[in-house]
């Protein structure tokens, strides 16, 4: 562990210590951690140069992120890492991401999951998920319209809207649904990549959502995600 002014100091010189804002991160700096902005930014980059815009009357144009898309959710979740020693682990395997409606939460959440379709390497494996199968199908909806707006994106991926899923057949990846209601007993036997579960704050039983924290521990960089619009707090729900 290092002390936390050498820590600092370091983060200073090569130039990343704006990304040190909370006690957290200043835990995470003395126990290893480190952000690596390129990385942050490949991702970043991905969504602004080769994604498009799918809503009227901004159809068809680039993805821009919003500031706080950007600064507060893309560059964390893939900048910071966990060792120098291994450069590829990512520093974070779940978050939770807490806004009010009408903020492009389930755009940005579609976004993200074809983005690691596409670079999340073979037979990466990415689920929407929600308490039911029209809440799960809401981000599923909006990844398979930025396929479809994107020429370059849709050469390489497929989208069976039938069956909710979303195939890179080059690399044996896909992104597909899962809904509480119809896995009411937990889901068993995933190897998930990404988990985007949707709105998790109506989720009534823990069963489900539990059975998804350790559906990715078989891979280095899962990613367990969980987005809400902000309401009156129910004290019955997850």
């Amino acid at each position: 562990m290092k002390d936390l002014h050498q820590a600092l100091t370091d983060a200073k010189r090569e130039g990343w210590a704006k990304y040190i804002r909370s006690e957290a991160d200043e835990r995470a700096v003395r126990d290893g951690c480190w952000f690596d902005e390129k990385a942050g930014r490949l991702r970043v980059d991905l969504i602004e140069q080769h994604f498009k815009l799918t809503m009227a009357p901004w159809t068809g144009d680039p993805f821009i992120l919003m500031p706080w898309q950007r600064d507060e959710i893309i560059m964390p979740l893939y900048g910071w890492k966990k060792d120098r020693n291994q450069p590829h682990l990512r520093r974070f395997s779940k978050g939770d991401i807490f806004v009010s409606k009408k903020n492009a939460k389930s755009t940005l959440c579609g976004a993200i999951g074809v983005s690691e379709l596409l670079v999340g390497g073979r037979r990466s494996r990415i689920y929407g998920a929600a308490h039911v199968s029209e809440q799960a199908g809401i981000i599923f909806d909006e990844a398979a319209a930025i396929v479809r707006e994107s020429p370059s994106i849709q050469k390489r991926l497929q989208v069976i809207d039938s069956r909710k899923r979303i195939y890179y057949p080059a690399m044996g990846s896909y992104y597909r649904v899962l809904a509480g209601e119809k896995h009411a007993e937990g889901v068993e036997g995933l190897n998930a990549s990404l988990i985007l579960f949707d709105e998790v704050h109506v989720q009534k039983s823990r069963k489900f959502y539990d059975s998804l924290i350790y559906a990715g521990s078989s891979r280095p960089n899962s990613l367990l995600l969980s987005v809400s619009t902000v309401g009156v707090v129910d004290e019955h729900a997850i």
